[in-house]
């Protein structure tokens, strides 16, 4: 019955009406209504305002609803630990990374790790950022290397800063010949105004920096382009389809005789902040406690070596 009415209170919180929110879970609004007055009952605490439309949760009704999310995610993280220690006897730890990441820190990390936990299971999974949340929430995750997630629910461990840079191709007007590598400035975002823009879709942490960066700037782009990652995005700004942001790494190898520019900012003007993270719902595991203890030791060496 827990489940259910974490289901009925998520349904208040997202419509006017207690009808709505039935009709929502296909099941009766006076079925609503009798869970809720059991739970207010249990509880001894009103949980939702009827006397008014909207109808809303009150604070103890927001209340329950987070302690009872936590609940079903700590349930869930349980259930799949234990699937895995099943499966696994040694044990099991499952890694999430950002999509470019990969094949830059794992090598480093896994031997070292290997050493200290010789039979264990590692589960890898590149992931997005926005992804990658929900699955150490959920428990799906053990531990993710990536963009920083400020969550309440999960500790960030920073690992460092990634300097980003600005490709842009021969047909912007803040192209110029014979000047590949350059310093971007101030002027230099200003000069973007009403750009053919690529977005970065799948990695919307980072699209959300650089966006918010535009916003504060008063800038305004032609985002015509969706790209599914950075890789994609440069390739297609290689083709004069528009300008992109992404990490300096990324763009450090590209050809100088290329017909493009590269504007590098300096990391007070516009860069990502890099972590790893895992949930708090309870005591991390000495595997996943440890492991983050590595990417920790190896960051400095690590963060300039990033091909985001």
């Amino acid at each position: 019955m827990t489940e259910r009415l974490t289901e009925f209170l998520t349904a208040i919180n997202q419509f006017d009406t207690l009808t709505a929110a039935a009709q929502s879970l296909y099941v009766s609004q006076s079925y609503i209504s009798r869970r809720l007055n059991n739970a207010e009952k249990e509880y001894g605490v009103r949980l939702v305002e009827r006397q008014r439309i909207p109808v809303h949760l009150t604070y103890a009704g927001e209340r329950l609803l987070s302690y009872l999310q936590r609940e079903q995610q700590l349930q869930q993280a349980k259930l799949t630990e234990m699937n895995r220690l099943g499966e696994f006897k040694f044990g099991s730890i499952s890694i999430g990374i950002n999509q470019p990441l990969a094949a830059t820190w794992l090598p480093q990390l896994l031997p070292d790790f290997y050493q200290v936990y010789p039979q264990i299971h590692t589960d890898l999974r590149e992931v997005t950022t926005s992804k990658a949340e929900g699955m150490l929430l959920d428990g799906q995750l053990d531990v993710f290397i990536g963009k920083t997630i400020y969550h309440p629910q999960l500790e960030s461990n920073p690992l460092g800063v990634m300097p980003l840079s600005l490709l842009v191709p021969q047909n912007s007007r803040l192209y110029r010949a014979g000047m590949f590598q350059r310093t971007a400035t101030i002027q230099t975002i200003s000069q973007l105004n009403g750009e053919n823009f690529i977005a970065i879709g799948n990695e919307s942490r980072f699209q959300e920096v650089v966006n918010h960066h535009f916003h504060d700037s008063g800038i305004h782009v032609n985002s015509r382009i969706e790209a599914s990652d950075s890789r994609v995005a440069i390739q297609l700004a290689l083709k004069q389809l528009g300008c992109v942001i992404v990490s300096q790494n990324m763009v450090a190898s590209l050809d100088q005789k290329l017909p493009i520019n590269i504007f590098n900012f300096d990391e007070s003007l516009l860069s990502l902040d890099f972590s790893v993270a895992y949930r708090l719902a309870e005591m991390p595991s000495q595997t996943t406690a440890r492991f983050v203890e590595l990417c920790v030791e190896k960051a400095q060496r690590l963060i300039n070596t990033v091909p985001m």
